[in-house]
């Protein structure tokens, strides 16, 4: 159903499946015994809470809270209950029973304590806390907030905690203040379902050592979200300091179903489409600054970014691509968006990447940037992964 790193600059992942949660890990091992950067992975399934009905519950949602010194895993089930984990440890801590024999269709906790769990078109908000026994326990934090139907994703904002965004089976966004109580329906959202989902949130955490980007033109930019649907349609939406809620701010078409949206730098959105074309869009400018075909007859599944400028690809054949925008041109340089053409942005440098499952659909792909070297994960729709270290060479793995 979903993966996720399990922390910053860990070596570990989890996946989710309707019957169990796997933790899965990535160990060091000497780079000259293993080719091409692939190594073997050691995976543990979680433990079974007792309790826990072999015969018709099912998991449904997780998240992952970074605490002072350990992960806490919580993972909704349909049911309505809610399992918090020691990730480090492979240990059960504690049942929730925030919904009542409901499913519960996502979780977000982006920051302890605030936890907000799904429940049909319903959004309910809790506090984690220790009770006199020391056993954790959600308390309520709000009323509940009702959406317009079944809530399909939910985002918390981390530095507020309080606030975040929450996508429907209608196609619509909300906004939602989980104390305030308001919630924000976002004006013309997506005519079809929406599928891919991205935010330049880390380039704004990291834009103090990013030396590429001139200074003070960090905060001339808002924390922008897209959102990418089948229809092809590409939206971003400005979260302003002084807003209220995130703003519609720009739109554009693909030729085909938008599978992934990454960025690549502060103002630079790359969106990638299953026809085999990838978009570069500029926040500076609000326009399409190129439009180029990665693939012939091989659909694009999946993209990640690995780098300023830099950008791997997925096929429905199981080929990886690197691709790296020209030498000189950095993705994140305000004086580079300025001055670029769509005839010398298309011209992205390609390489295939050895040591994928060929002909397999390779479906998904996640970078973590707090590791060095940048490790990138692949699944497969065979349900296997290849792990692949990222360098800052040109040959890029």
């Amino acid at each position: 159903l979903d993966l996720a790193l399990l922390a910053p600059g860990s070596e570990e992942f989890l996946t989710l499946g309707r019957r169990s949660v796997i933790f899965w890990r990535c160990p060091d091992t000497d780079a000259a015994t293993c080719q091409l950067g692939v190594k073997q992975l050691q995976f543990q399934v979680a433990e079974s809470p007792d309790g826990w009905d072999e015969g018709s519950a099912e998991f449904t949602a997780f998240c992952v809270v970074q605490l002072s010194d350990w992960c806490l895993l919580l993972v909704g089930t349909s049911h309505g209950h809610v399992w918090a984990y020691n990730a480090d440890e492979n240990q059960v801590l504690a049942e929730l029973c925030p919904a009542r024999d409901e499913v519960i269709s996502a979780l977000a906790c982006a920051q302890w304590p605030f936890l907000v769990c799904a429940v049909g078109s319903v959004l309910l908000s809790f506090v984690l806390e220790h009770d006199e026994t020391g056993c954790l326990q959600a308390v309520e934090a709000a009323a509940p907030l009702r959406l317009d139907s079944q809530v399909l994703d939910v985002q918390m904002h981390a530095p507020c905690m309080k606030e975040g965004v929450a996508s429907t089976s209608s196609n619509s966004l909300w906004y939602f203040h989980i104390v305030s109580g308001l919630r924000v329906q976002l004006q013309s959202f997506h005519g079809a379902s929406s599928r891919a989902l991205g935010s330049n949130a880390a380039w704004h955490l990291d834009v103090n050592s990013a030396s590429e980007v001139r200074e003070g033109h960090a905060d001339e930019l808002p924390e922008a979200l897209a959102t990418g649907a089948d229809d092809g349609s590409v939206r971003l939406w400005s979260r302003s300091r002084w807003a209220a809620c995130p703003e519609a701010l720009a739109e554009f078409e693909g030729d085909s179903a938008c599978v992934a949206i990454s960025f690549l730098g502060l103002e630079l959105l790359a969106a990638a489409f299953i026809g085999g074309s990838i978009c570069l869009f500029s926040l500076q400018n609000l326009e399409v600054i190129s439009q180029t075909y990665t693939t012939q007859g091989d659909p694009l599944l999946a993209m990640e970014a690995i780098g300023p400028g830099s950008l791997v690809v997925g096929t429905a054949d199981g080929e990886l691509l690197h691709l790296r925008l020209p030498s000189g041109n950095n993705a994140a340089s305000t004086t580079w968006v300025e001055s670029v053409s769509i005839a010398e942005a298309i011209r992205f440098e390609s390489e295939s990447v050895e040591g994928t499952l060929p002909s397999i659909p390779l479906c998904n792909l996640a970078c973590d940037f707090d590791r060095t070297p940048r490790r990138l994960l692949a699944c497969f729709a065979s349900l296997e992964f290849r792990v692949f270290d990222c360098h800052s060479r040109s040959v890029g793995f």
